[in-house]
């Protein structure tokens, strides 16, 4: 055997072992897993992740939207949980499995996972998905007021920044609570906003 392709062989196995034994990152396309299965893991990642624990800075994130990719600058919180790039769908998956969790008590994101919750609406935002819209705003019905709040601040800047979505997004009505908890983080609510009229109080009297 010469001695190039004796190289060549050694090269090809340590490259096949190295593969074998590097750990897949929490983004990793090649996962069989579902990413429902992993949600209480990245529950724990974003927490870290948002409590500074994992490193703070910007870097340049991408997101994945189908065949469009996406790239904004961003805190590495995403980055940190998802890895690099971000697939939208697993953003939708784990987005619409919170909105069934407010029925479905077998919903695996029942609970708390608001960390985790508020990274895939910071990342949602910078992607002008119609699917999303319908999904968010489902979610500024949550208990959670971190979950409904950040709903808002999403809606708000996809309207803002993606023209396609604007006229969805102005023909939704808000909760008052979850408009409330985004002006708590900072939001001016534009004049556009239509306020959802509260539920009436049963037994409670109508004026005649």
């Amino acid at each position: 055997m010469s001695t190039r392709l004796r190289g060549s062989l050694c090269l090809a196995v340590a490259m096949a072992a190295l593969l074998i034994a590097s750990p897949a990152r929490p983004g990793d396309a090649e996962s069989s897993d579902s990413i429902l299965d992993r949600v209480d893991e990245l529950q724990k990642i974003a927490r870290e992740a948002n409590g500074g624990a994992r490193g703070c800075g910007v870097g340049k994130l991408t997101i994945k939207h189908g065949a469009t990719i996406v790239e904004v600058t961003s805190g590495l919180d995403p980055i940190h949980v998802f890895g690099n790039p971000v697939d939208v769908a697993d953003l939708k998956t784990i987005l619409e499995s919170r909105v069934a969790a407010q029925t479905d008590e077998s919903s695996p994101l029942r609970g708390d996972f608001d960390d985790l919750c508020y990274v895939c609406l910071h990342t949602i935002q910078h992607v002008p998905d119609p699917e999303a819209v319908p999904i968010l705003h489902a979610l500024t019905r949550d208990d959670s007021d971190t979950v409904r709040s950040w709903a808002v601040l999403a809606l708000l800047h996809m309207e803002s920044k993606h023209a396609g979505l604007r006229g969805a997004i102005r023909a939704l009505e808000l909760p008052k609570r979850a408009l409330d908890g985004a002006r708590g983080r900072g939001a001016t609510v534009p004049d556009w906003v239509s306020v959802e009229k509260e539920a009436a109080t049963p037994g409670a009297k109508r004026g005649g």
